[in-house]
C-alpha cells in the first residue's frame, strides 16, 4: 500500500476535496516539475488545512514577487528567513535560494523543499521552525510520508513548533472552499457548532 493510500485511510478526504491543476503550466512557470507525492496530495485533498493548524498550499502558476499569500509569498518569505539565519545555524546541505514553500502553520513554521536535485521525488523536506532548536530541520520524505510519520510519532521528535499534528489518531483535512462556505453559513467548520462571532463584523 502506498503512502498516499495509507494517508487517505487515516485522514479520509471529504466530498468536494481535491484540486485540478494544470501541471504543465506549473512546470513551465516554475521551471521544474513538483514531487509526485505532493501532486497526488493536491489531486486528492487540494489546498486546505489540517487540524485547523497546517495549511497545504496549491501551486501558483509561476513565481510571483508582488503577492501577499500563497506559494510564491511563502517561498520569498522562507528564502528571506534563510538569509537572516546565521551561517552556522543553517544545515550545510541546504541551498537557501533553491527553497520552495508548500505549507505553513499557525505557529509560523514554513514547510519547503530543497530543490537543487534534478529529480523532484528526491527533494528533501526542509522546515523553518519559528520555535525550537534547531530552527531548520530536514526530512528525506515525500509529503504523504511526512504527514503519516508526524501523525504516528515516527520521527525522533515533533518536526513542527506546535503539537497539533503530533500523535493525532484521526486527523482532519478541510479544503479551503468547504471551510469558507461553512464560515459564511455561520458554522464553525471544525466543531460543527454555530460561530459565536457570526454577524459581529457585518458579514
Amino acid at each position: 500500500m502506498s503512502a498516499m493510500e495509507r494517508l487517505t485511510r487515516l485522514m479520509p478526504p471529504h466530498e468536494g476535496a481535491g484540486d485540478e491543476i494544470d501541471w504543465d503550466a506549473v512546470t513551465s512557470g516554475w521551471g521544474t516539475r513538483f514531487p509526485f507525492s505532493y501532486c497526488e496530495f493536491i489531486r486528492v485533498y487540494g489546498e486546505g488545512t489540517i487540524e485547523r493548524y497546517l495549511g497545504v498550499l496549491a501551486p501558483d502558476l509561476k513565481m510571483e514577487v508582488d503577492v501577499v499569500q500563497g506559494m510564491s509569498f511563502e517561498t520569498l518569505n522562507v528564502r528571506g528567513l534563510w538569509l537572516e539565519t546565521r551561517q552556522g545555524e543553517r544545515p550545510a546541505e541546504i541551498h537557501g535560494d533553491s527553497l520552495i514553500a508548500w505549507g505553513a502553520d499557525s505557529s509560523g513554521d514554513i514547510l519547503c523543499w530543497e530543490t537543487s536535485r534534478t529529480d523532484p521525488d528526491r527533494w528533501p523536506i526542509v522546515i523553518f521552525r519559528r520555535q525550537g532548536v534547531p530552527r531548520w530541520v530536514v526530512y528525506p520524505d515525500g509529503v504523504a510520508d511526512f504527514f503519516l510519520k508526524t501523525f504516528q510519532c515516527e520521527y525522533d521528535e515533533n518536526p513542527l513548533s506546535g503539537m497539533d499534528l503530533w500523535g493525532v489518531s484521526a486527523p482532519r483535512f478541510l479544503h479551503w472552499r468547504t471551510e469558507e462556505r461553512s464560515w459564511e453559513q455561520g458554522i464553525d467548520p471544525w466543531t460543527g457548532k454555530p460561530n459565536p462571532n457570526a454577524g459581529m463584523f457585518g458579514e
